[in-house]
């Protein structure tokens, strides 16, 4: 079970790293994440439905997008966080996962949706993992935890992020915390 705390705010530049798990750190991904704005780039679908530019399908319906000029419009939320109980999490606004999230913790510097989960075994961190919009992208940054944060995208191998490090997520992943906390990033309709 978890509880939602306060409302979020901005992001900042970051270098991001992850190692395969149980991967040797060499073969590490590096993805570069830009600081996302208020507003973002779209093109619509027939029902006007917002999706990223080049979208061939929409992300919520699934009706084919035309080729289209691109309209700028107020980032809308890129989806949900389910929890193995079920629980659903918005992401309308960065979110800080934990065992005791302080809404500061992150990398923004703003305050974040906090949200506790239990760790009977104290192997979750107090701030353990943030989820933030980047764009049309969800990047997920292991805060320091020291349990980690695996990563499992549709169709590939689990990813063990190293300490501060963070990944691009795609709809459909599998975020794991300290082998205890299982949560999956799901666009809604």
């Amino acid at each position: 079970m978890s509880t939602a705390v306060s409302p979020a705010g901005g992001t900042a530049d970051k270098v991001a790293t992850a190692a395969p798990a149980g991967g040797p750190e060499g073969d590490a991904a590096i993805t570069r994440v830009r600081p996302p704005t208020d507003e973002v780039a779209a093109v619509r679908c027939p029902a006007k439905h917002p999706n990223p530019p080049g979208a061939r399908r929409c992300r919520r319906c699934g009706a084919d997008v035309a080729e289209q000029d691109e309209v700028m419009i107020a980032r809308p939320a890129l989806g949900v966080l389910r929890l193995a109980d079920g629980e659903v999490i918005s992401l309308e606004r960065t979110v800080i996962v934990g065992r005791a999230p302080d809404p500061l913790a992150g990398t923004t510097g703003v305050r974040a949706n906090a949200i506790r989960v239990d760790s009977p075994g104290l192997d979750v961190s107090r701030n353990h993992a943030e989820f933030r919009a980047d764009g049309w992208q969800l990047v997920v940054t292991d805060l320091g935890s020291a349990n980690g944060t695996t990563v499992k995208q549709p169709g590939g191998p689990p990813i063990l992020l190293r300490r501060n490090g963070s990944v691009v997520v795609e709809p459909g992943a599998w975020v794991t915390l300290a082998d205890e906390v299982v949560l999956r990033y799901e666009v809604t309709p």
